[in-house]
């Protein structure tokens, strides 16, 4: 047995399906035309977004070669602040000290008015002259 269809029910399938392909090409410029502008706010964006990172890029390396530079004087402040002369110079200006005026060789001894902690190193025992 065949199925019986209802001739109106046909008829709006026709007639929509008919209609649905009237407006293909419609749709599919109205498609292009989406996807062409989605592409091109996505081109904006990342231009925008590479102009950002160069600017923020250039200002970091701006800021590390200031970093070098201040590096650099530091390192020679360092170096100046670090020699014999100076250390000599500062001791004598600001603490009062002397150079010793005896020969290398000589053994400085030590007395403490206190006896010294278990396990210091006591200094002051040791046979010296001039004792």
């Amino acid at each position: 047995m065949k199925k019986q269809v209802n001739p109106t029910r046909k008829s709006k399938i026709t007639r929509h399906a008919g209609s649905a392909r009237k407006t293909d090409p419609v749709l599919g410029v109205l498609g292009f035309t989406f996807l062409l502008c989605l592409l091109g706010c996505m081109w904006v964006w990342k231009e925008n977004w590479h102009e950002r990172l160069s600017t923020h890029m250039l200002a970091l390396e701006k800021t590390q070669r200031e970093l070098q530079e201040q590096w650099g004087i530091l390192q020679a402040d360092l170096s100046e602040l670090s020699q014999y002369t100076h250390i000599e110079l500062m001791a004598r200006e600001h603490l009062g000290m002397v150079s010793p005026r005896v020969p290398p060789d000589t053994i400085w001894c030590a007395e403490a008015e206190t006896p010294a902690l278990m396990g210091s190193v006591i200094f002051y025992d040791l046979n010296c002259k001039g004792r």
